[in-house]
């Protein structure tokens, strides 16, 4: 099976370009980049 074909991945896919929509316009640049960092690197745990 191919992670692409995960339930979990795909998941975990959307929530990361969800928050990273979310927090776009955020004045906060630290707190934004550890979020979208964060969100990206749970989806990649799934490899």
């Amino acid at each position: 099976m191919k992670f692409e074909d995960m339930e979990i991945w795909k998941r975990s896919a959307r929530l990361s370009a969800n928050l990273y929509k979310h927090f776009t316009e955020s004045k906060d640049y630290g707190f934004r980049d550890q979020i979208t960092r964060s969100a990206f690197g749970y989806a990649g745990w799934f490899h």
